[in-house]
C-alpha cells in the first residue's frame, strides 16, 4: 500500500462505507482549518469533494470532484493533498480491491 500512497498507511487505515462517506463528508463540509484544507495547487476544496477513507489519525482520503473522473487525494504528511490516483477504479485496481 505504501507504493500507491506514497506513505505507509497505519493499522486504523480504512475505506469507509456509504455511511461513514455521509458523516465524514458532512463534518467536511464545514471544515475551516487552512491546516486540512491544503495549499498551493495540492487543495481539497470541502464544496467539491467526498471523504472516502483515511490513511491513519488525520490522513483522509478524499475524492476531489473538480476534475473528471474525480481524482483520488491524500492529505499528506506535508499538509498537502497529494493525488494517488486519477480515478477511484483506478485506486481499487492498484489495491487489488
Amino acid at each position: 500500500m505504501a507504493t500507491v500512497f506514497g506513505e505507509t498507511p497505519e493499522p486504523s487505515f480504512a475505506l469507509y462505507s456509504l455511511d461513514e462517506m455521509i458523516g465524514e463528508t458532512a463534518s467536511w463540509q464545514l471544515e475551516t482549518d487552512p491546516v486540512y484544507l491544503g495549499s498551493g495547487d495540492e487543495t481539497l476544496v470541502p464544496s467539491a469533494s467526498v471523504l472516502v477513507g483515511d490513511l491513519g489519525y488525520d490522513r483522509p482520503i478524499g475524492l476531489d470532484l473538480r476534475f473528471d473522473p474525480p481524482r483520488v487525494r491524500l492529505l499528506a504528511i506535508d499538509g498537502r493533498w497529494r493525488v494517488v490516483a486519477e480515478s477511484i477504479d483506478h485506486l481499487l485496481r492498484e489495491l487489488g480491491i
